[in-house]
């Protein structure tokens, strides 16, 4: 196969519009037979892209599909403007989601949780598949002076919507602090996190000792440890040493 047909073959996955129309504009001066073969080769290629990327992002994709702009020809203008770089298919949506959130679905035309909703289920995958070396040695027991060990799939993420209520849709207007991580079994969870704990958890998993992280979410740089505010730490630790997302202390 010579350069010019290679070339043909990748500007024909982006093609836009009518695809007879696009086909005949590309493949002029090639025969019928190469350019029969062209359009089936677009049809094809583009066709098992789109289909992996519905897969990975499937409320997405339903969200696009019930407004004008559906998930077809989003993901047709992200080909034609981005086009993928991965050599891996599992890939896709996170281009996809990174070309297309926040900036683009979060203009005009588009559901106000698009953006969110995007960026949620790419977070849900990536954890789901994340390749993770062996967790660090951990004590049994927290202290203090100490960091906390997690399970290094732990990610915590800030929405401007509860896009992890599936049983709500649209998912309601209301930002959330979302811990995501998998567990022993590789399932993977989701927790809402108070208000009030999510500045902690994002210093303890940034590798701050525990009295730190309490000490800086309460706005204390010195002096006795917020007592109310240790004890609502202590009981969603305890929690999630339940859920096997914490591990001990470094």
């Amino acid at each position: 196969m010579d350069a010019s047909w290679e070339q043909v073959i990748r500007d024909v996955c982006v093609a836009e519009g009518d695809e007879e129309r696009d086909v005949a504009e590309l493949a002029r001066g090639l025969d019928a037979p190469q350019a029969g073969r062209l359009l089936l080769y677009r049809r094809l290629v583009r066709g098992n892209l789109e289909a992996v990327a519905r897969k990975l992002l499937p409320r997405t994709a339903a969200c696009l599909d019930r407004a004008e702009n559906g998930f077809g020809r989003e993901f047709g203008a992200f080909l034609a403007e981005a086009g993928t770089r991965t050599h891996f298919l599992r890939d896709i949506g996170g281009e996809l989601v990174r070309w297309g959130a926040p900036a683009r679905w979060a203009g005009q035309g588009y559901a106000p949780h698009l953006a969110d909703l995007a960026r949620y289920e790419v977070l849900e995958f990536e954890v789901g598949i994340a390749d993770v070396a062996q967790p660090p040695p951990a004590r049994a027991e927290l202290a203090l002076d100490r960091g906390v060990v997690f399970h290094p799939t732990a990610r915590l993420a800030h929405f401007a919507h509860a896009v992890h209520e599936e049983e709500h849709d649209p998912p309601a207007p209301r930002a959330v602090a979302l811990l995501v991580f998998r567990d022993a079994e590789h399932a993977v969870h989701t927790r809402e996190l108070d208000p009030t704990l999510a500045p902690v958890m994002e210093r303890l998993l940034a590798g701050e000792s525990l009295a730190e992280a309490v000490r800086a979410a309460s706005a204390r740089a010195e002096g006795p440890i917020d007592d109310a505010l240790l004890a609502q730490v202590a009981q969603l630790l305890a929690a999630l040493a339940e859920e096997g997302v914490l591990l001990g202390a470094a």
